[in-house]
């Protein structure tokens, strides 16, 4: 098969699965990465919050206003230190985190299942060699989308990033 034809495949089958990962696995997902955060650590700066999800801080604002307005969140001081404010689940923030997170695990499994041991290692590797090229092509004047326009911005500071070395759970997600 011709090569041109073939990258031309991988990358329609690339957005054919972005568009299953945000429309099957509950959108921007914003709402379950908070909750998972603010369930492993209890509370958080807002401003730590927004580097662990690799967010523009209005993006995060926005959300944060809709959680606290859905009575899912709130701001409170922090019991470290009285002078700072931080976000903490309330008790119905915590049954829809804990809900979600559940929820969450149940999806990656049944996404996968179709593969093998071996074969997710090797699809992981595979993403995360792509991650780390395509990082390059974000900072490379010359890389422009097909309209000619700018690429658009990924992950912390508008640029993708290098793909997590780290196997904890909080990096898959």
């Amino acid at each position: 098969m011709e090569q041109g034809y073939i990258c031309h495949e991988v990358i329609r089958n690339l957005r054919q699965c972005g568009h299953f990962l945000y429309f099957k696995t509950g959108g921007k997902t914003g709402r379950r990465r908070i909750f998972y955060f603010l369930l492993q650590r209890g509370e958080l700066p807002q401003r730590e919050l927004q580097d662990l999800l690799g967010v523009q801080s209005g993006s995060l604002s926005e959300i944060i206003i809709k959680m606290e307005a859905d009575g899912l969140i709130e701001k409170v001081r922090s019991r470290r230190d009285g002078r700072r404010l931080v976000l903490q689940l309330t008790e119905e923030g915590r049954r829809q985190a804990e809900a979600s997170c559940v929820k969450y695990e149940r999806q990656v499994e049944k996404m996968l299942s179709c593969l093998s041991p071996d074969q997710k290692t090797a699809l992981l590797d595979t993403l995360e060699l792509l991650i780390e090229h395509w990082a390059v092509l974000d900072t490379d004047e010359d890389f422009l989308s097909p309209s000619g326009e700018e690429s658009l911005p990924y992950g912390r500071k508008g640029r993708l990033g290098k793909a997590p070395t780290t196997d904890t759970e909080e990096d898959r997600l």
